[in-house]
């Protein structure tokens, strides 16, 4: 005699399946990290991490745009230079400064003449500074390209803004300003800022 095991009907077991997986779905709905992985919000310095050439490039642009306020700013002071004699003549050491000076409009001989050597010195410590002050200006230009492309060079940079700071303060600290120049009125907020902002990026 033949004995058969009690087989479900196929609706049955099709009831079953189907149950099976809508609490399955059901769970998946309540825990989505079974379902499927999320990606996390990244934060905005993760966001620098992942891009740092990208995000050095900007911060350059962003602090070389504030220097360039300053620049823009920078006049020459031909009033001064002509009271010298240095507005059109060469001074590059003490024989061209004395000649200059002594071609030049009747303010500055008898003054040379009276201060003697001194003056003549003085004329042409100030077109040194004057000289430094422009050279660190457009030295600004070739550090700046250079941090641009390379995230390794933004404490050149900085010293290289910090050194036009310091060019300017040594330019104006001449005793020619006060007696007979006028301090030069340039954007030095934006100068400040730009030195500030690089030093807090390369920290």
């Amino acid at each position: 005699m033949l004995f058969f095991g009690c087989v479900a009907p196929k609706s049955e077991v099709n009831n079953s399946t189907i149950a099976q997986k809508s609490n399955q779905t059901q769970k998946n709905t309540e825990n989505p990290s079974v379902a499927q992985k999320t990606n996390p919000v990244q934060t905005p310095q993760a966001q620098k991490n992942a891009n740092p050439t990208i995000q050095n490039q900007k911060d350059m642009e962003s602090v070389h745009k504030t220097f360039l306020k300053f620049k823009n700013s920078i006049y020459t002071d031909n009033a001064c230079r002509r009271l010298v004699g240095i507005d059109n003549n060469k001074c590059v050491n003490y024989e061209t400064c004395q000649k200059a000076c002594y071609s030049s409009t009747p303010f500055c001989l008898p003054i040379a003449l009276d201060e003697g050597k001194s003056f003549i010195y003085d004329v042409w410590k100030y077109e040194n500074l004057t000289a430094a002050f422009n050279d660190s200006v457009e030295y600004e230009q070739v550090a700046y390209e250079a941090a641009y492309l390379d995230i390794s060079k933004k404490a050149a940079y900085s010293q290289a803004l910090q050194g036009v700071f310091d060019a300017q303060n040594n330019l104006i600290a001449h005793r020619f300003y006060g007696l007979i120049c006028a301090v030069p009125q340039y954007d030095n907020d934006a100068l400040r800022e730009s030195i500030s902002d690089i030093n807090s990026l390369a920290n």
